[in-house]
């Protein structure tokens, strides 16, 4: 017996040898968790694990001759040995259709995954690009159009023509939340963007109403925050060019112990240039914080402020423009934003099948203008009434607070792959809006002062509340094929309090609208081969009237939510090893009661429904890397966009054209990165934007539509850095063209929004990360 006693003793210490317990951590490139990576045991997958939030695992069933296996979403697979599991390391993946997303659905998913079409802006195209505007970089995504408007102004023009870029049909968000309340006027919202804290940008073309809600439209940009380093890192930066532009940029962050920090913004200003009353500033400052409270709870708080004033000039008529006259007769027009947005975000993960996310958060913000296009003659010499030294305008300013809140719950599903998403979102945002009358005073042709009168043209609160729930199931049903299935419903109250009397300019008498709309959407991606991908999905979009839109006049106008369905089919490849990339979308999208904006008889528009419009056309990318040194990318859409049905009183729009229809917008880049010049980088850009008419055309009409025959636009960029320091040059415009960003004409006259004539702008940066 005690020989048995002993053999086993034995026996069981010769197992120890053998079998041992492992613990590791699994961070990225930059240092950073990898949380939920699997890591199993190369031969027996049996025995497997996954990372906490802070990348750590312990692996028990192991031996000193074993290999681990780590995998990753969004990385290279990595096998190693045990002995080298203490400090695991893996790199992004090396191809597109493996990259991570999160904007289709708010979570993480690969790129081949996603039956949209999707352009993902890294880190890298944003350090090289500079940008002094986002138009600069975010222009060379495939089907992308952001139309330049001077000092960061813009519109924008995704699966829509020129003519619509202010019409709220694209949603622009920050970590997944809207920059500004669906339902109020969305135009320029970029402006309150801190360029500095942009890790990333991720832009869905087509509607995300089914995610997203309202003005999700034409696509969903969705700008991604830097998160705080594990060490102390950090970059100052300063820049300015020959058209008065000058910038300084600085961003710092460290993680002590469980809370990571990161602080950055940058102030810019534009005074003299070539373009007379066209000076501006913005101070934009982000501050975020990332808590970690245990192994599977994440607490991360965002404060964004942005303050900006920009000179409101106008655009230019036909003559200026041709002649290259660039004064300007407005001298006190100008346009002022504060912004204020704080978040909290609260993500639970019960388990690696099961994740919790509750956010609330806040905004405030106020646009207080004295617009140039409210600047009116008094004298109205066809009627030969009024005085020629006078004209007359408004001073208004918008303002708004929100609170909201949502939460989400994803669960994911053994079984053909699956998941659920559910949401369920409240945002209560009470606006405030008031407009003065000015008279204004004339020296020759310069509007030279303005009285401001206690004259109120408009002065009324609103409340709007915009309650949603939503949910997506995704699933293999068999190998190589995935099907994402999913659908949104939106209730918006209007509350519409009057100030004034209904005598008045905005005499609307108190009153309520109430909006409501399901959005659905389902798509299906078939991967034959690793590199090889079809797509085709079929969603929704909607967008209920702005508040601007419904509450300015005597009464309340009959306009009714646009209501928008897409069709569409698209792929990707990539070729030779990952040196040559191609993806592309065609795509259908027909609105019914899309919102137009018709000129009347004295000058002013008036927002009206379109009976049914369609857009439709190819948008494609294709990347070429043959070696380490050189990289080609061209992106560009090719679109047509018509009225099917429009009538307006008894002019019949119906089959023609509409306004702002360039048929072809591309960008192009080539980029050289020599191997004997190590982080040194040089690229050669082109922009297109081709010809379109500058106004509709009624379908029985005689006369051509004036056309505006677009630009091509060469832009360069060199950059280098040596150790800690950099320095950058770019050249835009490189051979000077005359352009404009948007042109239209009407029975008034043309119009046209220059853009920077050439531009040489040098900056310098000092980078410091302790290892």
């Amino acid at each position: 017996m005690k020989q048995v006693l002993l053999l086993l003793l034995c026996l069981g210490a010769s197992l120890n040898l053998f079998a041992q317990s492992i613990q590791g951590k699994v961070t990225d490139e930059n240092s950073q968790p990898v949380p939920f990576a699997l890591v199993s045991l190369v031969g027996n997958e049996a025995v497997r694990t996954s990372t906490d939030l802070e990348g750590n695992f312990s692996l028990s069933e192991t031996s000193s001759s074993d290999s681990l296996k780590i995998e990753s979403l969004g990385f290279q697979t990595l096998v190693i040995s045990v002995n080298e599991a203490s400090s695991i390391q893996l790199l992004a993946s090396a191809t597109q259709l493996e990259e991570v997303i999160i904007s289709v659905d708010r979570e993480k998913m690969k790129r081949s995954d996603a039956p949209v079409a999707i352009d993902i802006i890294d880190e890298q195209s944003i350090k090289e690009t500079k940008a002094t505007s986002l138009d600069q970089v975010m222009n060379q995504s495939a089907g992308v159009f952001m139309i330049p408007l001077n000092n960061e102004q813009h519109m924008m023009a995704v699966r829509q023509p020129l003519g619509m870029g202010s019409k709220g049909l694209f949603l622009y968000l920050e970590d997944g939340l809207p920059i500004r309340p669906n339902g109020v006027f969305n135009h320029n919202a970029l402006l309150e963007m801190n360029q500095t804290s942009i890790s990333r940008m991720e832009i869905v073309r087509g509607p995300s109403s089914s995610i997203y809600g309202s003005e999700a439209v034409g696509g969903a940009f969705n700008f991604i925050t830097k998160r705080p380093t594990k060490n102390l890192s950090g970059t100052a930066s300063i820049q300015a060019n020959n058209l008065g532009y000058k910038r300084a940029d600085l961003d710092v962050s460290k993680t002590f112990g469980k809370l990571g920090l990161y602080a950055g913004g940058y102030f810019a200003d534009r005074s003299g240039g070539f373009l007379e009353h066209n000076d501006f500033y913005k101070g934009a400052f982000t501050l975020r914080a990332d808590y970690s409270i245990n192994s599977k709870m994440t607490w991360t708080n965002v404060i964004d402020y942005v303050g900006y004033r920009n000179d409101m000039r106008g655009s230019l008529d036909s003559a200026d423009f041709y002649s290259g006259t660039f004064g300007s007769n407005q001298t006190f027009t100008e346009r002022s934003v504060k912004s204020l947005r704080v978040r909290s975000t609260l993500d639970n993960y019960w388990n690696d099948q099961n994740k919790t996310s509750f956010t609330l958060y806040f905004r405030n913000n106020s646009i207080a203008q004295i617009p140039s296009y409210r600047v009116q003659e008094d004298f109205k010499p066809w009627a030969g009434t009024g005085d020629p030294t006078l004209a007359h305008g408004s001073i208004n300013e918008s303002s708004f607070r929100s609170y909201g809140g949502l939460v989400q719950h994803k669960k994911k599903f053994k079984k053909m792959n699956a998941s659920l998403i559910a949401g369920l979102s409240l945002d209560h945002s009470p606006t405030v809006f008031w407009e003065d009358y000015i008279r204004i005073s004339k020296t020759g042709n310069e509007y030279s002062s303005y009285e401001h009168t206690d004259s109120s043209l408009a002065n009324y609160h609103t409340s709007i509340t915009n309650t949603a729930f939503y949910t997506q199931f995704s699933f293999n049903p068999i190998k190589k094929v995935r099907i994402v299935a999913g659908g949104r419903f939106d209730h918006f109250f209007y509350s519409y309090d009057n100030h004034l009397s209904e005598e008045s300019y905005s005499g609307v008498p108190d009153t309520s609208n109430v909006f409501y709309q399901f959005t659905p959407r389902i798509g299906i991606v078939y991967n034959p081969l690793k590199n090889l991908g079809f797509y085709s999905n079929y969603s929704t979009g909607f967008l209920p009237p702005q508040v601007g839109e419904l509450y300015r006049g005597t009464k309340v106008p009959s306009i009714e939510p646009t209501n928008y369905s897409n069709i569409e089919l698209g792929g990707w490849i990539g070729l030779l090893k990952g040196r040559i990339y191609i993806d592309y979308s065609l795509y259908r999208l027909e609105g019914t009661n899309t919102i137009v904006s018709m000129l009347m008889d004295d000058g002013s528009y008036e927002n009206r429904n379109a009976g049914q419009t369609r857009s439709q056309g190819i948008e494609y990318g294709i990347t070429v890397k043959p070696n380490k040194q050189f990289e080609f990318r061209l992106s560009g859409t090719n679109a047509s966009h018509t009225y099917l049905e429009f009538v307006d009183g008894d002019v019949d729009y119906s089959d023609t054209e509409m306004a702002g229809s360039a048929p072809f917008i591309g960008n192009a880049k080539l980029t050289y990165r020599p191997k004997f010049l190590k982080n040194f980088y040089a690229s050669l850009e082109w922009q297109r934007v081709g010809s379109y008419n500058m106004s509709a055309m009624p379908a029985n009409s005689t006369e051509e539509s004036k056309k505006y025959e677009g630009f091509h636009l060469f832009n360069f960029r060199a950059g280098y850095e040596y150790k800690q320091f950099g320095i950058w040059l770019n050249v835009l415009n490189l051979t000077n063209e005359r352009y404009a960003g948007r042109a239209s004409s009407s029975q008034w006259g043309e119009s046209y929004n220059i853009g920077n004539p050439i531009s040489t702008n040098l900056g310098l940066s000092y980078s410091f990360a302790k290892k």
